[in-house]
């Protein structure tokens, strides 16, 4: 039997994981519920006007919390009058215990079986593996997959920690990047994963990488400087998953790709596309695969292109936003009474629907160092000064990663409004580099234009056709 402790999970996946486990127990489809005050309703089932199912979804680590909690929603049930009551809990219970909770909510809860406590759980987990398969942050983070992925040998990644591995497992949500990615390595043995930053690319590829370690990999190596290391690692009849983080980052920008290094890269997708026992993940910033494919003829493949999985912020339901939200809250260190600042002006919902929605934004305002300076009172303030301003995330990309060329063109367009069409484009830059050619370094022309168009495209603008 399975013997997980559902603590990796946040209270809204542990309620995923109830809803699946008993749908399939009972043969049931239950009803499912937006955030906000439940009213005592995690779940429910309702045949006809005399049956109604509630079940309530309780994610604590020990008893004492659990019944302190439980307590509280007697009122609730009893306003309610369900037909039937059913509790699902993280916590550990025995008979002792269970009978307890059952005489709290008489004569809602029929009987002890319908209060699913930890093992209870677990032996659900053990007779439907396919929800397990569906959980794969569950499994991924279970204590014999852990030290699966741990013992691995890894080469070349010096934090490649527990608290790390964890870190990342525990605020990942689950979104459809994740079921694309893996078709590709599927079909192509290598996937390129794109996107603007701060969207989490990385964060993509290390859940990749624990996956296919967790299912037999043996070795992981992490590429940082050039391909070169791959190839001098590359051992036949080992199943080796390789990580080329930002690969066209740095050494791109600073133009010191080596002689052919592109030439090269391209030669090892092939070798590991043919090979029965290699992955290779390559994570880049879209902007820069732009860059590199005016650059480099190597990179205009159409195998290339074909096996590159875009992470876009327009693919994120609102529900995933709100997912990515509450597990960088819930598993920070934030203070309750900040998060309840968050909670209690509704912020929150502010941020989800935010034009500037990022999850590096929120990453970075729910780091120590910076909410630790904030006080509570003022944290949903800050909180959305910072995601209607975010310099962190930008400044960065813009003074030191596009061209000048670039850089005039979106300063143009601050000026001049958008949507605007190519051609008012073309001749407000036109003007400005008649005059201002020399100050800025920047040079014109119609080809420079449209490289500049397809470098900034999806990144920093959007075109309309």
């Amino acid at each position: 039997m399975p013997d997980y402790n559902f603590l990796n999970l946040s209270p809204p996946e542990f309620e995923d994981l109830t809803k699946d486990l008993l749908q399939k127990h009972f043969d049931i489809i239950l009803e499912t519920f937006t955030s906000g005050r439940d009213n005592g309703i995690d779940l429910r089932y309702s045949k006809s006007t005399i049956q109604n199912l509630i079940i309530q979804c309780k994610r604590y680590k020990d008893y004492s919390s659990l019944i302190r909690n439980l307590q509280k929603e007697v009122s609730k049930v009893e306003k309610l009058k369900p037909t039937r009551y059913i509790i699902s809990t993280s916590v550990g219970l025995t008979p002792n215990q269970k009978d307890i909770i059952a005489n709290l909510f008489k004569p809602h809860i029929l009987n002890t079986s319908d209060i699913f406590g930890l093992n209870d759980l677990n032996n659900l987990i053990g007779l439907y593996p396919e929800i397990e398969k569906q959980h794969f942050k569950l499994w991924l983070s279970s204590t014999n997959i852990l030290d699966k992925i741990l013992n691995s040998k890894i080469l070349n990644q010096s934090n490649f920690e527990e608290e790390i591995v964890k870190e990342t497992i525990n605020i990942y949500v689950d979104n459809e990047s994740y079921y694309k990615a893996n078709e590709i390595i599927k079909d192509k043995k290598y996937v390129i994963i794109s996107g603007i930053p701060g969207i989490g690319k990385t964060t993509l590829a290390r859940i990749l990488v624990y996956h296919y370690l967790a299912n037999g990999f043996e070795e992981f190596i992490f590429l940082s400087d050039s391909i070169n290391e791959a190839f001098a690692l590359y051992k036949d009849g080992v199943k080796q998953i390789f990580l080329f983080d930002d690969f066209l980052g740095t050494n791109f920008l600073e133009n010191k790709l080596s002689n052919n290094e592109e030439q090269r890269i391209v030669k090892f997708i092939e070798r590991v596309s043919k090979s029965k026992d290699k992955i290779i993940i390559f994570t880049t910033r879209e902007y820069i695969l732009a860059q590199a494919k005016q650059k480099y003829d190597a990179f205009e493949n159409a195998s290339l292109e074909f096996a590159k999985c875009i992470i876009d912020l327009s693919h994120y339901t609102k529900i995933v936003k709100a997912k990515i939200l509450f597990n960088h809250l819930y598993f920070s260190n934030l203070s309750g009474l900040h998060i309840s600042n968050l909670l209690s002006n509704e912020t929150y919902k502010t941020v989800i629907h935010h034009r500037n929605y990022n999850p590096r934004i929120i990453q970075t305002i729910t780091n120590d160092n910076i909410w630790k300076t904030i006080e509570p009172s003022n944290f949903s303030n800050k909180f959305l000064e910072f995601i209607e301003n975010p310099i962190s995330v930008w400044k960065h990309v813009f003074e030191n990663q596009i061209s000048k060329l670039s850089q005039c063109v979106l300063a143009n367009l601050m000026t001049a409004g958008t949507p605007i069409l190519l051609e008012e484009l073309k001749l407000i830059t036109q003007n400005f580099a008649k005059r201002h050619s020399s100050k800025y370094g920047i040079i014109y022309s119609e080809i420079e234009l449209k490289k500049t168009v397809k470098e900034l495209e999806n990144t920093f603008i959007g075109l309309i056709i």
